[in-house]
């Protein structure tokens, strides 16, 4: 009899705490008819890519593969003011681009028109995961930290 009562005592601790943990965590629901969601997922992997060098005042850019469908595109924040217009990117429509932009000094940057700002600094580029699903011209712009104003890195430029 006491055996039994352990017995029920355990079954009675293991139900209420998987009870618990369903409340706590709850099994992602799929999205009803009429929403939309958006994920962005953001991957960090470790390479070197060696860039031309630039002259004062320029944006350096590199585009490299990545998987297949995925375009990589990087670009990177010239010290001080740059002069000049931004170099653009031609890219595809639907298709998924990675965009990646290093700077030396903190701040944000900025896809305008997407809606999409990522910070950046001297250790972490910032990285936007994106689908091309609309086609125009898409300014990447930087906005420092500290000094200065806004500044223009790249253009994407999204054509069928």
């Amino acid at each position: 009899m006491r055996a039994a009562r352990i017995v029920l005592l355990f079954f009675l601790v293991l139900f209420t705490s998987a009870g618990v943990a369903a409340l706590v965590n709850p099994l992602p629901r799929p999205p009803t008819a009429g929403t939309r969601t958006a994920t962005s997922t953001v991957q960090s992997r470790s390479t070197t890519t060696k860039l031309p060098e630039a002259s004062a005042g320029t944006t350096e850019e590199s585009v490299r593969p990545g998987p297949p469908g995925v375009e990589q595109i990087e670009l990177e924040v010239p010290e001080g003011a740059s002069e000049g217009e931004p170099k653009p990117t031609p890219l595809e429509s639907e298709r998924r681009v990675i965009v990646t932009v290093s700077s030396p000094e903190p701040g944000e940057v900025t896809l305008e028109g997407l809606g999409r700002v990522e910070p950046v600094d001297a250790r972490t580029p910032a990285v936007f995961d994106l689908l091309t699903d609309r086609t125009g011209e898409f300014e990447v712009r930087f906005d420092p930290a500290g000094e200065g104003g806004p500044r223009g890195v790249g253009t994407l430029v999204v054509s069928d």
